[in-house]
């Protein structure tokens, strides 16, 4: 009965084998005609760069360098400039409000 049983499991083995061959493939299948490629992936941190620490710098030079360009005066002209770009540049002008009465938001709203 082991005698049996052994030459089952090698008959089996080599069936499995047999069968388990013939489905593989060197290539991958081609894709059908007229199918879309997918998108190649890029990871999002592709440029990430570490933290590095700067060196420090004298603070006369740092307070130098701000009053030599005009001051705090200055970054707050840019960023004031930057809200107050016209509407091409900035893109289109935002919606005006919808004017409302200052009363329908009592007693449960308009009717």
């Amino acid at each position: 009965m082991s005698r049996s049983r052994s030459l089952c499991a090698v008959a089996l083995f080599f069936a499995w084998t047999a069968a388990s061959a013939q489905g593989r493939s060197a290539d991958p299948p081609a894709p059908p005609p007229g199918a879309v490629a997918l998108p190649k992936y890029e990871s999002a941190l592709r440029d990430y760069r570490a933290f590095a620490d700067e060196p420090i710098a004298s603070w006369r030079e740092a307070n130098d360098t701000v009053r030599r360009i005009g001051g705090w005066q200055t970054y707050s002209r840019e960023a004031y400039q930057a809200l107050r770009k016209p509407a091409t540049e900035a893109g289109p002008a935002p919606a005006a409000p919808v004017a409302r009465d200052p009363h329908d938001a009592h007693h449960g709203g308009r009717r």
